[in-house]
């Protein structure tokens, strides 16, 4: 009646209530359960005029409508379905592809690339065993994320704490690294590691993309899988490479420092900034072999999760290839 009071949701929620809802059910794999958790959920929103009630409730559509993202990239990666999804920074869709049908292309060399379209997985270097991997998808689409807080708060069974490197080891293997600095034939160097660790029972890919979706919204959030490459999830706030026709884009970022009172530091030392002037010296002079002038911008400090960057933007110019 026109004295009841209208109940209005927010738009990311109705956008993702309409893409579940869509009569094309197969592009997304709900449970019977979240489901009918959703439908119970909507039929209250609108029969509810409590403001306390109605907060409660549109919570838990949020996490019903999560539940069904992270369900549906658990049953695509299970089905051994070809699949991307990926976020960028500030953004509140999550671009999906994927790849019901054949296997994603192999390819030797970065010129193969050339005409092709695609989510592109390559390796730092290209071998036989390691090839460039495309997935060429035959659907793509999108989901809207909800209120960032609320995706934040799930509860997600992930793996084992990692065990922390060895004394002794680090030791060895960062001698190793000391020793031609300080000879100087290398001027910069990065000592990286890795971990194994088990998998907890219950363990959720999807969730574990929204929760990275949820805590690193400045940077760049992947995930992809395919039957060649296994599943990887990772995050960057560096861009390698973005533009279109004849205007390009590309970064140096190095240099890292924890923020201070949460806040980025404008006060970087002499460390920081010249590893960050290694970097973008190398960009300056890749671009000027291939003869290309660029304007150079920064550097200047930027948050990455609970750390920040010193970062340079390069803009240039190239032939459209059109």
């Amino acid at each position: 009646s026109p004295e009841e009071e209208q109940v209005i949701i927010s738009p990311a929620a109705q956008r993702n209530i309409e893409k579940f809802y869509c009569e094309d059910k197969a592009k997304v794999s709900l449970s019977n359960s979240v489901r009918e958790r959703i439908s119970h959920g909507i039929q209250s929103i609108y029969n509810n005029t409590d403001d306390e009630n109605l907060t409660a409730t549109t919570k838990s559509i949020t996490s019903d409508l999560m539940d069904a993202i992270d369900q549906t990239i658990d049953n695509h990666i299970a089905a051994g379905h070809a699949f991307a999804a990926w976020i960028g920074p500030g953004e509140q869709q999550i671009h999906y592809a994927l790849q019901r049908q054949g296997r994603p292309h192999e390819l030797a060399a970065i010129s193969e690339l050339t005409g092709m379209r695609g989510f592109v997985m390559a390796p730092f270097q290209l071998s036989e065993a390691h090839p460039i991997v495309v997935l060429e998808p035959e659907e793509l689409g999108e989901w809207t994320v909800p209120d960032q807080g609320e995706a934040g708060n799930r509860e997600i069974s992930t793996v084992e704490s990692a065990k922390p490197t060895p004394e002794a080891d680090y030791a060895q293997r960062f001698a190793l690294f000391t020793h031609p600095l300080h000879h100087h034939p290398e001027r910069k160097l990065v000592l990286s590691r890795k971990q194994s660790v088990p998998k907890l029972a219950g363990f959720s890919v999807g969730k574990s993309f929204l929760a990275a979706v949820a805590r690193y919204i400045r940077s760049f959030v992947y995930l992809c899988y395919t039957p060649q490459t296994g599943t990887w999830m990772g995050s960057t706030p560096e861009i390698l490479l973005s533009g279109e026709r004849h205007h390009w884009h590309t970064v140096a970022l190095a240099g890292t420092q924890p923020l201070r009172d949460g806040k980025v530091d404008e006060q970087w030392n002499s460390k920081n900034r010249q590893e960050q002037h290694l970097v973008a010296q190398y960009i300056h002079d890749q671009l000027r072999t291939l003869g290309i002038e660029g304007d150079e911008q920064g550097p200047y400090p930027i948050r990455a999760g609970e750390v920040c960057h010193l970062k340079s933007d390069f803009f240039f110019s190239l032939p459209d290839p059109s």
